[in-house]
């Protein structure tokens, strides 16, 4: 049987430096999964293609996905682009807007906090968008991502 080849690593995304991968980097350790992450908050620029990575973390922050910081704009080059190379992409908070962001979708506030489990539904066309381009779902807290062309 042939040597399998050696697993890319994740490369992760963080937008501030008190909001780290905390449990994700100890589950890619326990995993044997290794795993770059790049801070902004700390000056650490993206990087400029997702080339030679197996996956991509998006992590959160306490900023919106609409905020006019050239960080975000990269990070959603990034999702696109791991999304087109069919590389896995999740995103947790912010990271979840800007994959929404991304595709297409509005990212607004919202008007009550979203805290916990919430019930959600997907129009068809959404369904189709987010199942074609990252075969699942996309949900965040306190702002919320809309279908493109919908309030």
């Amino acid at each position: 049987m042939p040597d399998e080849p050696p697993m890319k690593p994740v490369l992760i995304l963080q937008h501030l430096s008190g909001d780290g991968p905390a449990y994700l980097r100890h589950w890619l350790a326990r995993e044997s999964r290794d795993c770059h992450v790049f801070d902004t908050e700390r000056g650490e620029a993206y990087p400029e293609h997702i080339t030679g990575y197996g996956a991509l973390a998006v992590l959160g922050g306490e900023m919106s996905a609409n905020d006019a910081l050239p960080s975000l704009r990269r990070a959603e080059r990034l999702i696109l682009e791991a999304l087109d190379a069919d590389v896995p992409v999740i995103g947790h908070c912010l990271g979840g807007q800007l994959m929404a962001r991304s595709l297409g979708a509005r990212v607004q506030a919202s008007p009550a906090p979203e805290i916990g489990e919430i019930a959600g539904r997907e129009s068809a066309a959404a369904h189709q968008r987010v199942h074609e381009r990252a075969g699942g779902a996309v949900a965040d807290a306190i702002d919320h991502a809309r279908e493109p062309g919908r309030q």
